[in-house]
């Protein structure tokens, strides 16, 4: 991996991800160090203490999905997943993005619906709803 030189409030892109990020001064044992973080506030890369090599968080390979209560730390992690070749993931993420929107806009008009009808869509009546709505598309 290329690496980047570490100026405190430097910007810069991944050259792994092209994501956009940010070097940040802390302090860590009481010394001053210098990351890289995204937007958010969170470390770009993971530092694996047994080979000492560094990866980038958000490179394809090595994206974590949080998803549920799975596994130890509730994260899935795609590079475990070696049955899936890597240039699939891009599709499956599009196809998750365009299955997502449905669910959105289905949600969208459930709640729209039970207003034209003087009913109050609170959070776990629509999901109930929701929840109907799919088991009779699965029915079908």
């Amino acid at each position: 991996m290329t690496k980047l030189e570490k100026i405190a409030g430097a910007k810069a892109e991944c050259p792994s991800c092209h994501g956009q990020m940010e070097c940040v001064e802390y302090t860590y044992k009481d010394e001053p160090k210098l990351q890289w973080r995204n937007p958010d506030g969170t470390s770009h890369y993971d530092f694996d203490f047994k080979t000492k090599t560094t990866s980038c968080r958000l490179n394809t390979a090595n994206v974590r999905a949080k998803v549920g209560d799975v596994g130890k730390r509730g994260q899935v992690h795609l590079k475990d997943l070696k049955t899936i070749p890597i240039e699939d993931l891009p599709h499956i993420q599009e196809e998750v993005s365009r299955l997502l929107d449905y669910q959105l806009a289905r949600i969208f008009y459930i709640e729209e619906g039970l207003r034209a009808k003087g009913i109050e869509p609170t959070g776990p009546f629509v999901g109930m709803l929701f929840i109907q709505q799919l088991e009779s598309l699965r029915q079908r």
